[in-house]
């Protein structure tokens, strides 16, 4: 869980704290686009079995990760690629969307 973790964080501030310009998008505005990019999230309910891939922590994971976007102020938006799920079971997939819900900014 540590490592997935530690990988997640570092890409959210890597993205956050850098500035990202678009061909054209000074021209409308001199503020700098701020963004957080998950992926891969591999939500994995009841997947105990493989535990060395830890796919039982990644729910957990991934509501620790909300929780820290919520609270930064310099975001505009969250990107949201990769897997979301094991297996895209629609249990996994339902967790995965209650989880993104949550957050507060699109």
């Amino acid at each position: 869980m540590t490592r997935v973790a530690i990988y997640l964080v570092v890409c959210a501030v890597l993205i956050c704290g850098t500035p990202l310009s678009f061909a054209g998008a000074q021209a409308a505005s001199d503020k700098p686009v701020k963004f957080v990019v998950l992926s891969d999230l591999h939500i994995g309910l009841n997947e105990t079995n493989i535990a060395y891939k830890m796919l039982h922590y990644n729910d957990k994971v991934l509501r620790d990760m909300v929780a820290e976007i919520n609270v930064m102020r310099n975001a505009s938006f969250v990107l949201v690629s990769g897997d979301l799920t094991k297996d895209s079971e629609p249990y996994n997939r339902v967790e995965a969307l209650k989880i993104l819900g949550s957050l507060n900014m699109p």
